[in-house]
């Protein structure tokens, strides 16, 4: 509610309630700017006024100022009808006010460069305080955002994100909810969910208020530590996750797919959770990043998907629906980059944002159909019969009552007034009716009801809510108020009664209570054109009601009464007997999914459960082969879908649903262990043999599986799943490339393996996508026959096609094309996928038209089929289509509504709707597609008109007239239209073609605008093989202008159309086809020297590029285009403010795009004539086309001097056309404008789509022209100087160039296309003359390369030299070949050489004096010897002074004269005899040596099941002998606890570390996992209990006992170990692990624990 901003002396005009008025004051107190500017005394006050004195306040004249600005700052409200707005721009726009309003004018932000450019307010003043929002906005975007900025305690910035909800583009939507503004707010501001649209908004109303419950949305971030850690196990999960006090999280992922989960907030139980973000550390890696959002059900499932929704590459999730987001539970953190344990990805997120809104039903007052009959009482009057009235008893009462501040409503939205029901009994009155007539009586049951003739009626489903309560409950055990809906004709002879379903169980109080529900009307009830509503309470009691709101819903429901989908296909599909469905094994407990699955399809795919990630598991298994490895096989998910369709093809054999298996072998949803040495994440490739044993093992186990446990049930098998490229050959930057290289071994392996083991019966199938690809289909084709050599006799086999196409590609006869392709090879051809992408730019709203498109698209789809086994049927193909598999049941369910990855997936922005069934399981066109097609509303066609006067220039349009083709050829100028169509058929009497023409494209009535021409009789002219007639419309023309238009063709009494097949063309042009106008270009002959530079361009005609995609384009270029027999010369023009080439992707670049067809085919994909040349302003260039290669494009580019645009120059070789004038071309010149590293928009010369990349059937159409030569002598002298010019770089040919540039540049640019291979000339020259620099720049990166080490040698120097001799004699231009960090290393060794010089001379030296110094001191040591004795002294002066000897250098020892070295001698032998004279001898004690203890885990860590508990640890912990355990510790005693005895507990899951400290001091830890699932032995190590070496063979002399020491993994495991003999006659062994050699020969010692074991052979001797 805004607040009032006027006070005056005596009295409050806040228009709220004394209490209201408190809570107000209350929130005011917390805001310090607000207590500084006012001071604490008039608060305080204020507040005692307002306790005293509820709904008033004497406000003291000093403060009367205070008060009028504290009013204005305490809310926010505008409408932008008057004044200026309250906010501001953040970052750029412009604001208008408009009268497009939500009501009344509103606010337009225009012009946003950023998506974080918006319309703001300054809410610095209400930091920490909590604020109801409401606001209404437009927009084109999907989605709108309440979003704050500001500075958090830890001084970092923060974005918070407040509210959100999506949107239909283009229409109003509220935006509301109560939230907490944080502290540290700056700015708080709306913006749209990603992009730079233009948005409008309106009705902005933000209340700050104390925080109370909430019905709408409410937006918290929450730290992890509020969260419950549900699942992070490195084994299960392939992640872990760390919390830390601050309660940020971090997670680290050991591979591709590595997940964890946590449990939302009980207090969000409930509630419908709309959205979340992952608020990331800065800094933090996102490689990859997924969130997902998911349900109980799909969390306790294996595979975990995310059913409420997945948001891949973005930290921000919307939840899919809000029947999805009120089942959200879990909240899933993924990335799918590739990781390994050796190489984790580590994410770090500060907090999560989580947005809800309130579960309660919601009715949206535009849809209430009892807003005009008075369903809120705020009409005490009646309105004509409509009225709200007593039907009881004379002594009952309805009266109209007023809510009062001791009775407030309990919404403010409910209005003043309240209906009440009084029931009378003896001497009571109701209070507050309008006239109580007094009446006495006894207890009566109060009703009410109203009659109208409008509203509701049968068969359709209404929800309701309204607001009751009972003013006397206490009257009654269990009060009651009943509501009851009734349809009947004018006399009630005939009625039915609404079946009313009520949301919750309800019981009324005297507080008001919310009721809510729905409700039906039988079928047989929609003659009945009169309404009832009536409400019902107990008898003695009054009630009271308000705000009821009925709306018509739409509530999801399988139309049973259509006709069986896989039936109708199978009577017209000319043999497809198969019409298939995707689907999960959580669409199994949907009851409307499965009626639509069994009734309309007869095959099922599982979407991910029979994958080798389902079926594997993604988790290490933790075993070495492949034997302990089928215990891990996990078929739970997909044994559930099969066990569904066999158990109902049994009670159903006439017409059973049979499935497809999908897949065997796939790059992606495969774990990465299982390509790898021992089954490890990060261990090595395994070998190709090995890797062919792991295929065929694991086919065999997966194939024999289902076909045992379902035989009959899977009757196709994609055994391998998109292996081939894009670009043709093997797809590569795979496992199983990393494996196999491009050999198709694996593919082979997998099919021979599949051969071998499936169900004789069972057709192999390869699948794959962008499967309509020429170049991929040839690789795919090369696939298929391969397949067949390895497939032994009667074997079927299968191709494959995915079919995610969209709404244009690829085209139909591209489709066609590839399926023939494929029925030629293979004996059947599934489409497996298939699905429509939307319409480029379509942005959500015309869904009627999005659908017809979809329909007629599914239709040609269908055509092809029907045309492909048609062929079949003839003898004239192999293979027909058997199966048609739609990828989704309907469309809510479609990958494509949040995918952007690969394989035809949609951008997750753009509004899908790509399969048969809408959100409420209804019949699309496209189901009709397939049905009955004569269903489908006429498609309204996009075709072009050339700017040309000849018709043979024209893109022809063509359709069926019956069994003949009509060409339809329009073309333009400034001042008509003309239209030639041609009939391929034989003139008839009464054949006639009409053209209709609505000039204003009005697509409504007729009007006098229209033009209708006919040709009949001899108007018709006879051409090659029929007849045609041509129109001529006067009218005024542009570029790019559109009119509507059809064409009729008569004939044999019937009537074809081209584009309104209902053939209404003469009342209404809503099903004309709509014609664009579209530029035409003749290509001037002649040759441009490319070197940036324009001049020589000044007479060649120019195109403007006037085709704009993007709002905030403000880019203008123009073209100009030439030709000779090389080359095609493209200039372009651009002016433009502001250039960018910051983006990574060289499409977002300022650049220019250059769209070739040569051989003008107009194909739906490239082909080889088919070329896309990217050119940036700084000159940077991009291909794609198998033709577009560097050696085939010369560029040049140069920046205007101004800044302000660039030109580009380029000469495009022609490598599939021989080029002559009169000959055609495709075209397009695209120009790519950028700012701040991201594409604004583009401009084109003809293409509107933006498909030109994929699509070469959008380019234009332009004609090469003929040119005259002038100077023919001065052509032939440069034809034969280029002919004189070898091919190798000598100095004679580079003078002979330098020549033919001179006389080629001096020739005019008509002139200069009659000379024949000029660039040609100059690239190879150039080829050449590079090839020489490189070669003599190379040969000094050699020398330079063997310098290696410097060292103070002749080598050395010899090789420094011989670099530096080689360098100088570089030319320039070589020299600049040679990087500066590589001549860095001949320099450094120059200077390395150098100073190792000087220093060499300096040390000897200095050696010479260090020399003589050393040798004078040993001659001294020698002579201090003295004479010698036994004595400690004397025997250190001669060892002293033998070791000052040994320790000199051989030069030194030269100094040392003989005599003396002979003293020393002489001394030595002397101390020897003294020695052995003496008698006396010292006995020397050794010190005690000090023993290390230490104490020792066997494994680093072990794992427990929750709620368990082990002594292991004790037993396994091994310590020093003579020490001992004196302490047991855990790190976190809530997950694992531990006794001073080494026993733990596992307490719930998650992980901690129990440390041993002994006596002496060791220590030793180990980590324990606590483990929700029961822990099983995964491996078991015997050692030998003496050696601790591991034993797997021993041998004991007879007698002799060995005692075995066994390890388990994990050391906790509850699994009891046992010993067993194989033959007890040879040895022994007890129940502690001691074996006794009992006799000779050999026996098998068995230990086992769990379902693991090991062996030890002992041999007896």
């Amino acid at each position: 509610m805004p607040v009032t901003q006027k006070c005056r002396k005596g009295t409050s005009e806040w228009g709220m309630s004394g209490s209201a008025n408190l809570r107000k004051w209350r929130v005011i107190m917390k805001n310090k700017k607000i207590v500084q500017r006012a001071g604490s005394r008039f608060l305080a006050m204020m507040l005692s006024v307002a306790m005293v004195v509820p709904g008033t306040a004497f406000v003291p004249a000093e403060y009367s100022g205070a008060i009028e600005a504290l009013a204005a700052t305490i809310d926010i409200a505008e409408d932008f009808e008057s004044g200026e707005p309250k906010g501001y721009v953040r970052g750029s726009g412009t604001l208008t006010v408009v009268e497009e309003g939500h009501a009344g004018k509103a606010l337009q932000l225009s012009g946003r460069t950023q998506n974080w450019h918006t319309y703001a307010y300054d809410v610095s003043a209400y930091a920490g305080a909590t604020a109801n929002i409401s606001v209404f906005m437009k927009t084109e975007d999907t989605q709108i955002v309440c979003e704050v900025t500001g500075t958090g305690s830890d001084s970092k910035d923060y974005y918070n994100w407040l509210l959100n909800t999506n949107v239909t583009p283009g229409e109003w939507t509220a935006l509301s909810g109560t939230v907490t503004i944080p502290e540290g707010a700056k700015e708080l501001y709306f913006s749209t969910g990603s992009g730079t649209a233009d948005y409008l908004i309106d009705d902005v109303n933000i209340e700050i208020v104390e925080a109370e419950s909430s019905e709408g949305a409410v937006s918290k971030d929450y730290t992890f530590d509020k969260l419950t850690l549900a699942a992070a196990d490195d084994e299960e999960t392939g992640a872990t996750a760390a919390i830390g006090e601050d309660g940020k999280l971090s997670v680290t992922m050991t591979r591709q797919y590595g997940q964890v989960f946590f449990r939302l907030p009980e207090e969000l139980a409930g509630m419908i959770i709309t959205g979340i973000r992952l608020n990331v550390a800065e800094g933090s890696s996102q490689a990859g990043l997924s969130p997902k959002l998911l349900s109980e059900a799909d969390f306790n499932t294996d595979q975990r998907n995310g059913d409420v929704g997945v948001a891949y590459g973005s930290n921000t999730l919307n939840a899919t629906s809000d029947d999805l987001g009120k089942t959200a539970r879990y909240v899933g953190i993924m990335t799918t980059s590739e990781a390994t344990p050796a190489t984790p990805i580590t994410m770090t997120f500060d907090s999560i944002t989580i947005n809800a809104k309130s579960a309660e039903r919601v009715i949206d007052a535009k849809k209430d159909i009892m807003a005009g009959f008075n369903g809120n009482f705020e009409n005490t009057g009646y309105w004509n019969d409509v009225k709200w009235r007593d039907e009881t008893k004379e002594d009952s009462l309805i009266a109209y009552c007023s809510y009062s501040e001791k009775d407030p409503a309990p919404k403010k939205t409910l209005g003043s007034k309240y209906m009440r029901a009084s029931s009378v009994s003896a001497n009571t009155v109701s209070p507050n009716t309008v006239s109580p007539n007094g009446l006495e009586g006894e207890a009566v049951v109060p009703t009410v009801q109203m009659n109208y003739k409008t509203g509701i009626t049968a068969d359709k489903a209404y929800e309701f809510t309204y607001y009751a309560r009972i003013a006397d409950a206490a009257k009654v055990s269990t009060p009651k108020v009943s509501m009851s809906v009734l349809v009947h004709d004018s006399d009630y002879k005939n009625q039915e009664s609404a079946q009313i379903t009520y949301d919750e169980s309800y019981e009324l109080t005297d507080a008001w209570q919310k009721v809510s529900g729905t409700m039906v009307i039988a079928e047989n009830a929609n003659e009945l054109p009169e309404s009832q509503i009536r409400f019902e309470g107990s008898a003695g009691i009054t009630f009271d009601i308000d705000n009821l709101q009925i709306a018509e819903m739409r509530i999801p429901k399988v139309d049973m009464t259509i006709p069986d989908l896989h039936e109708e296909v199978q009577k017209t599909g000319n043999g497809v007997e198969y019409m298939g469905v995707a689907l999960p094994v959580s669409s199994l407990d949907n009851e409307n999914t499965m009626k639509l699955v069994e009734k309309h399809f007869n095959s099922v795919t599982c979407e991910n459960e029979m994958k080798p990630e389902s079926i594997l598991g993604s988790g290490e298994p933790g075993v070495s082969t492949l034997e302990e490895l089928e215990s891990k096989l996990n078929f739970e998910s997909a044994d559930k879908v099969a066990r569904h369709f066999a158990e109902y093809n049994k009670n159903n054999p006439s017409e059973p649903i049979k499935m497809r298996g999908h897949v065997f072998v796939w790059h992606s949803q495969t774990p990465t262990w299982w390509v790898r040495e021992d089954f490890k994440s990060d261990g090595a490739y395994v070998s190709k043999e090995e890797m062919n044993k792991r295929i065929d093992w694991y086919i065999e186990k997966v194939g024999k599986h289902f076909d045992t446990e379902f035989p009959g049930l899977i009757y196709a098998w994609d055994v391998v799943n998109e292996q081939a490229s894009d670009a043709g050959g093997i797809r590569m930057g795979t496992d199983w490339a990393a494996i196999y290289g491009g050999s198709t071994e694996y593919i082979l392996q997998a099919f021979k393996s599949a051969d071998q083991y499936l169900a004789k019966d069972t057709i192999l199938f390869y699948n794959d996508y962008n499967d309509c690809d020429p170049v991929k289909a040839a690789t795919i084709c090369r696939f298929l026959k391969e397949i067949r050599g390895v497939l032994k006799e009667g074997r079927k086999l299968g191709a494959g096609m995915q079919g995610h196409h969209d709404m244009l590609t690829p085209t139909y006869e591209t489709i066609e094309t590839a399926t023939r392709k494929y029925a030629e090879i293979a004996d059947v051809v599934h489409i497996t996928e298939l699905d429509i992408k939307s319409s480029v730019g379509f942005d959500g709203k015309d869904l009627e038209t999005e659908f017809t498109k979809e329909g007629h698209r599914y239709k040609d789809i269908y055509e092809i089929v029907r045309k492909i086994n048609a062929e079949h049927k003839s003898g004239s193909l192999k293979g027909y289509v058997q199966n048609i598999t739609i990828w989704g049941t309907h469309d809510p369910v479609s990958w494509l509504k949040t995918s952007n990855s690969v394989g035809g997936s949609a951008d997750g922005k753009t509004p899908q709707y790509p399969l048969l069934f809408d959100d409420y399981y209804g019949a699309k066109p496209a189901y009709w597609a397939f049905v009955n097609a004569s269903q489908l509303e006429p498609l309204v066609r996009d075709v072009n008109a050339m700017q040309t006067d000849k018709f043979e220039y024209a893109n022809a349009i063509r359709f069926a007239a019956g069994t003949d083709d009509v060409i339809i050829r329009p073309i333009w100028n400034a001042n008509e239209l003309k239209v030639q169509v041609v009939v391929k058929s034989k003139k008839t009497a009464d054949s006639e073609i009409i053209l209709y023409v609505d000039p204003a494209n009005s697509k409504g009535d007729k009007t006098g605008d229209f033009v209708r021409k006919n040709a009949t009789g001899e108007e018709l002219k006879a051409v090659d093989g029929g007849y045609k007639a041509e129109f001529e419309v006067p009218m005024t023309m542009n570029p790019l202008d559109k009119v509507s238009f059809d064409v009729v063709v008569k004939k044999d009494g019937n009537t074809y159309s081209y584009n309104d097949t209902t053939n209404n063309q003469e009342n209404s042009s809503k099903y004309y086809a709509v014609l664009s106008m579209k530029p035409f270009m003749a290509i001037t002959k002649g040759s441009a020297i490319i070197d940036g530079d324009i001049a020589e361009w000044k007479d060649i005609p120019a195109s403007k590029l006037e085709v704009k995609s993007g709002s905030a384009l403000t880019t203008t270029a123009e073209t100009k285009v030439s030709w000779d027999a090389d080359n095609l010369y493209v200039m372009v023009d651009v002016t433009d403010d502001a250039l960018d080439d910051t983006a990574s992707d060289a499409y977002q670049q300022d650049s220019t795009e250059i769209f070739i067809d040569e051989l003008n085919e107009k194909s739906g994909s490239f082909d080889d004539n088919d070329k896309q040349y990217r050119v940036s302003y700084k000159n940077l260039q991009t291909f794609n086309g198998t033709s577009c290669k560097a050696e085939n494009i010369v560029s040049a580019t140069k920046e205007k001097e101004d800044g302000k645009g660039y030109y580009i120059e380029t000469a495009i070789k022609w490598t599939a056309l021989s080029p002559e004038a009169g000959k055609l071309i495709g075209l397009d010149v695209q120009i790519n404008d950028s700012k701040d590293g991201s594409r604004l928009g583009t401009l084109n010369w003809y293409d509107a789509s933006g498909n030109g990349y994929q699509n070469p059937s959008v380019y234009g159409t332009a004609v090469l022209a003929d040119g005259d030569i002038k100077n023919q002598n001065a052509v032939n002298a440069v034809n034969e100087l280029i002919k004189a010019l070898g091919a190798d770089y000598t100095a004679e040919n580079k003078e002979l160039l330098k020549e033919i540039d001179q006389k080629y540049a001096a020739l005019s640019f008509a002139d200069r296309a009659g000379v024949s291979g000029y660039l040609a000339a100059k690239k190879t020259f150039a080829a050449a003359e590079a090839g020489a620099n490189n070669k003599a720049a190379s040969d000094v990166k050699e020398l330079i390369n063997a310098i290696g080490k410097v060292e103070l040698a002749e080598n050395s120097k010899a090789l420094i030299d011989a670099a530096r001799k080689a360098y100088d004699a570089l030319t320039e231009d070589q020299k600049k070949l040679i990087l500066a960090e590589e001549l860095k290393v001949l320099t450094d060794a120059e200077e390395a050489y150098d100073a190792l010089d000087a220093a060499a001379k300096a040390e000897a030296e200095k050696k010479a004096k260090e020399d003589a110094a050393k040798a004078d001191a040993v001659k001294k040591a020698i002579a201090a010897i003295g004479k010698v004795d036994a004595s400690e002294d004397s025997k250190a002066k001669v060892e002293a002074a033998r070791k000052a000897y040994a320790a000199l250098t051989e030069d030194q020892k030269k100094l040392v004269e003989a005599s003396q070295l002979k003293l020393l001698t002489e001394a030595e032998a002397a101390y020897q005899q003294a020695v052995e004279e003496s008698k006396k001898t010292t006995e020397e004690t050794k010190p005690e040596d000090v023993t290390k203890y230490v104490a020792k885990f066997s494994a680093k860590s072990t794992s427990i099941q929750k709620r368990k508990s082990s002594t292991n640890l004790a037993k396994d912990i091994a310590i020093t002998a003579g020490d001992k355990i004196v302490k047991w510790e855990t790190s976190n005693k809530k997950v694992v606890t531990v006794t001073n005895k080494g026993k733990i507990t596992g307490k719930k899951v998650g992980k901690a570390t129990i440390t041993v400290t002994t006596d002496k001091g060791a220590k030793a830890s180990i980590t324990v996992y606590v483990k929700a699932k029961k822990v099983a032995t995964k491996k078991v190590t015997v050692k030998n209990a003496k050696t601790d070496r591991v034993v797997k063979k021993a041998t004991l002399k007879k007698g002799k006992k060995l005692t075995l020491k066994v390890v388990t993994n994990p050391i906790t495991t509850p699994d009891k170990v046992t010993f067993k003999s194989s033959k007890k006659s040879v040895a022994t062994v007890t129940n502690k692990g001691v074996i006794k050699a009992k006799k000779k020969g050999k026996a098998t010692i068995i230990v086992k624990s769990g379902k693991k074991t090991a062996k030890v052979q002992i041999t007896v001797k």
